[in-house]
């Protein structure tokens, strides 16, 4: 059996206003296929209210700035919705719901982030060395990485 893989089409992604959930400032990314239908934020709302529950209570911990983003991913198939937020100084921990038509639900095992979404946490890994393990003060180090989004049109 011979399987060929769809030839990669960039989608478009496009930072959004960030979002505030107790202390945390979170960016938001939309991604969409080009050509597809207009991106719809409103059928994202309840997995970022959903999403946003899984937030450790405490924004601010050592080690952890209260800051993050989600990607809200409108796909061919079925939408997802990531949410990360920085934590430990270094590390980045991911939650990710999926929307087939049946409702938003935790993803399955063999769901997960893609590569077009990589190129988001790409940018946002980079600019995290840049700004918060830079050793500057941290204040400064948060604001000036919260300036800055990714943006692919």
């Amino acid at each position: 059996m011979t399987t060929v893989y769809h030839r990669f089409e960039p989608r478009t992604i496009t930072p959004l206003s960030p979002v505030a959930h107790n202390g945390f400032l979170l960016k938001v990314y939309a991604v969409a296929c080009r050509g597809g239908p207009p991106f719809a934020r409103a059928q994202f709302e309840p997995a970022m209210m959903q999403l946003s529950q899984r937030l450790p209570l405490a924004a601010k911990d050592a080690g952890r700035p209260g800051v993050g983003f989600f990607i809200l991913h409108q796909g061919v198939t079925a939408d997802y919705a990531v949410l990360a937020w920085w934590d430990q100084q270094n590390e980045l921990p991911l939650r990710v719901l999926v929307n087939d038509g049946a409702g938003w639900r935790s993803a399955n095992t063999h769901e997960s982030i893609c590569v077009f979404d990589l190129e988001i946490l790409w940018f946002e890994r980079n600019l995290w060395i840049a700004t918060a393990l830079a050793g500057r003060p941290l204040d400064s180090a948060v604001s000036d990485y919260l300036a800055k989004q990714f943006e692919l049109v």
